[in-house]
């Protein structure tokens, strides 16, 4: 029943977790204090999104 649950969940965590890897390219190249705010931000939400996914939380 569960199931359904956690599949739609790991499928948004790993669409936030490519955003969070492109974020995270985007501030090696420009180097911000404003860019790595906002890649640190999505990656946590992503980890978050994949304890979720996972079941953990």
């Amino acid at each position: 029943m569960a199931t359904g649950f956690f599949v739609f969940f790991s499928l948004i965590a790993g669409l936030v977790g490519i955003a969070a890897s492109v974020s995270g390219l985007n501030n090696v190249l420009q180097w911000n204090t404003s860019n790595l705010l906002s890649s640190a931000a999505s990656s946590i939400m992503a980890w978050s999104l994949t304890l979720l996914a996972m079941g953990l939380t």
